[in-house]
């Protein structure tokens, strides 16, 4: 067992050397978007605006979307903040380590890295074992600036434990997207496959924890993200779902070792399909080209706009109910002769819409660095374009 992990340390120094620029800016963004939300949450919101809003978010169609709504009857800061932030938080995490892994791991195998780093005197696993350590590093380095962060605004119901039981609920979702994503690496046969195979499974654990928290408790404690907003942080603050988190780690780690040790260099669990053997006139086309390169990631990420439409959609006939059966919410908005809550609502959705589709599109945009980067595009400026 010694042989197959050697040199991993020296390997993960190698990785969070690369990982300085990428990851320090996640580790940032990620630490001030929660803390900065939380400064404005308690700034922002008083006892009755609180209430209202718990009012407001205990219904189906919000609680599918954000979770259950914990510690309702006395809504703190604490509370309004775990249940609108920790859930859309942990999605981020869960995408940042998705990439790390597949960036260390699948990528470098096919930009022919690998063969570099396997030539000298390294284990067989040490390059996916020194992947996953450094996520872990990056991870508890995110659990601990957020929840120091949080900690130092020094909010009511907000303590350091608490504070740090948000951190370690994001961190070990993190490790266990970074595992799951180290699974998919084992079974695609290139780096696009391990990417969408780790977003649809991170899309089906939304949909059954969204199923679970409505009407099944139990297929929310089978989804991970379910099973992390069981921590009820900053209301009863449970840890007894961190070591479950812990084991499935584990178990998928171990099972990301054993087919990393059976499969040969380049090749997946799930091979690729074969391609035609005479490429169409519209493949031949640089459009047709760029348009077959991206179908995967835009396919993708149309059924995450479609999905995130149709949930505000499903509750955006019945804010007007919500507003005339709460004197809170009433009171809280007033009336306004030229907005309604339907269109205040429509108009916050088309501005979180806006921004989810932002990811895309820097994504397809950013693709012909990476074409250029890998010398592919090579092949493509040799011809009359």
């Amino acid at each position: 067992m010694q042989g197959l992990f050697s040199n991993s340390l020296r390997l993960v120094f190698l990785m969070l050397k690369r990982e300085r620029m990428v990851s320090t800016i996640w580790l940032i963004a990620l630490t001030l978007f929660s803390v900065l939300l939380a400064y404005g949450m308690s700034k922002g919101f008083d006892d009755l605006a609180r209430s209202a809003l718990a009012i407001t978010l205990d219904n189906p169609g919000i609680v599918a979307m954000m979770g259950p709504v914990y510690g309702a009857e006395n809504y703190t800061i604490g509370a309004m903040y775990a249940n609108t932030m920790l859930l859309w938080v942990v999605i981020g995490v869960s995408v940042m380590n998705i990439l790390l892994v597949v960036r260390h791991t699948r990528s470098d195998e096919e930009r022919g890295r690998l063969e570099v780093v396997r030539s000298l005197p390294t284990g067989r696993l040490a390059v996916l074992n020194a992947s996953l350590i450094t996520a872990l590093l990056i991870n508890c380095l995110l659990a601990l600036m957020i929840g120091l962060g949080i900690t130092a605004l020094r909010i009511a119901g907000m303590g350091l434990a608490n504070s740090m039981l948000y951190g370690a609920s994001l961190g070990i979702i993190g490790l266990l997207f970074a595992t799951i994503a180290a699974l998919f690496s084992q079974f695609s046969a290139n780096s696009n496959g391990a990417i969408v195979y780790s977003f649809l499974a991170l899309g089906v654990f939304y949909l059954l924890r969204a199923a679970g928290d409505i009407n099944n408790e139990l297929a929310s404690l089978v989804s991970p993200l379910g099973l992390v907003l069981r921590t009820q942080v900053f209301v009863e603050n449970h840890w007894w779902p961190i070591p479950i988190l812990v084991v499935e780690c584990l178990i998928i780690m171990g099972a990301a070792f054993v087919f990393n040790a059976q499969r040969d260099i380049d090749q997946g669990f799930i091979p690729a399909r074969p391609g035609r053997s005479k490429a169409s006139q519209w493949l031949l086309s640089p459009y047709g080209l760029a348009l077959r390169l991206v179908r995967g990631n835009f396919a993708v990420w149309l059924v995450v706009v479609f999905l995130l439409g149709a949930s505000y959609g499903s509750i955006l006939g019945d804010i007007g109910t919500f507003i005339a059966e709460s004197p809170l919410y009433q009171q809280l908005i007033g009336t306004s002769d030229r907005f309604s809550a339907a269109m205040m609502f429509t108009t916050m959705v088309n501005l979180i819409g806006a921004l989810v589709c932002l990811v895309p599109v820097l994504s397809i945009s950013l693709r012909p660095l990476a074409e250029e980067k890998d010398g592919r595009a090579e092949h493509v400026l040799a011809r009359s374009v």
